[in-house]
């Protein structure tokens, strides 16, 4: 698929791209050895779920997930090793979400 096949103003939601890459491999002639994907999201969800439903050796998508979601990332840094930086999850739609953190300043966010 293009890139505006998946980002363009356009472009269906990762259901529909799932559907129609499942119909692009099931129609391709040769085998399909590998799925690769050089895109952000929902490429990065996306090529776990294809190896799995074409039994092919990949990252699982729950792995995938906990390393690109900062805030699951942080969790599982945490569980590894005893030093990491402070980290807390925020709600950006809580109008008083700055003094409901344990973290003082200086700090900053990411999404």
């Amino acid at each position: 698929m293009t890139f505006d096949d998946i980002f363009g103003p356009d472009a269906p939601g990762i259901q529909e791209l799932l559907r129609k890459s499942e119909e692009i491999l099931n129609q391709y002639e040769g085998t399909v050895d590998g799925i690769i994907g050089y895109w952000d999201f929902p490429v990065t969800s996306m090529v776990p779920i294809l190896c799995e439903v074409f039994d092919l050796p990949g990252p699982n998508l729950e792995g995938v997930i906990k390393c690109e979601h900062k805030y699951w990332s942080r969790l599982e840094q945490s569980r590894a090793i005893d030093e990491f930086p402070g980290f807390e999850a925020v709600d950006p739609f809580d109008d008083d979400a700055v003094n409901k953190l344990s973290i003082k300043y200086p700090f900053w966010l990411s999404r």
